[in-house]
């Protein structure tokens, strides 16, 4: 049995490649038309960015509409929050670092807290 992913939970890859794919696929085609229609869809955004980062395919278009959403609601914790994942999943640690602090200064969560020890582990193993 599943459980819901609790705020500030890290991803984890729980879908096929193939149904990720056709996930993603679908989504794509989904938010392209209701972002034509609805341009401030911020949640199709964030949901669109969030596909990225649980697939890990398409970060890049993940990345830029989350950083549309932001424009609008640069205060938005769940939007910092998923950018922070792009950035890793990126390989953009310091950036990543960046995001998640931004995000535990609006939303206090136990889980960031130990991602954000992860992620400087992961800096200081990289720069030996």
């Amino acid at each position: 049995m599943r459980t819901r992913r609790q705020p500030g939970a890290a991803p984890t890859r729980w879908v096929s490649a193939p149904a990720a794919r056709f996930a993603l696929l679908f989504l794509l085609d989904q938010d392209e038309a209701v972002l034509d229609k609805w341009p401030l869809a911020l949640q199709r955004l964030y949901e669109y960015a969030w596909v990225c980062v649980r697939t890990g395919q398409r970060l890049p278009e993940g990345e830029q509409r989350v950083r549309r959403a932001l424009e609008k609601v640069p205060c938005d914790a769940e939007l910092i929050h998923c950018l922070a994942w792009i950035r890793h999943e990126r390989g953009d640690l310091d950036e990543a670092i960046a995001w998640a602090q931004r995000y535990l200064a609006r939303h206090v969560s136990d889980e960031t807290f130990y991602q954000l020890a992860r992620w400087r582990a992961e800096k200081r193993a990289a720069a030996k």
